[in-house]
């Protein structure tokens, strides 16, 4: 039965799409920023997580350099794990 219980954890998870725009909303409520773009996203199995890249301008520097944020999202229940700024 271990093919069942695999089978319906991968149906509840959370898709690439979800986790990129849970990552975006989590960014545009700590920050004021505007732009946001998905760049990149990755599924890592090991840590079952969601990798998502987003790139965004901050809104109190017009015409600034877009900055770049790396977030683990949980591909259980969506939560935002962690935030890095990307270098």
């Amino acid at each position: 039965n271990n093919f069942y219980k695999l089978h319906f954890s991968i149906i509840l998870m959370l898709s690439a799409k979800e986790a990129a725009q849970v990552a975006a909303e989590y960014l545009e409520d700590i920050k004021n920023i505007y732009d946001v773009s998905l760049e990149e996203i990755e599924f890592s199995r090991t840590e079952n997580l969601w990798l998502v890249t987003l790139s965004y301008t901050p809104s109190s520097l017009l015409g600034a350099d877009k900055e770049y944020k790396i977030f683990k999202v949980d591909a259980d229940d969506g939560e935002v794990l962690s935030m890095k700024l990307l270098r």
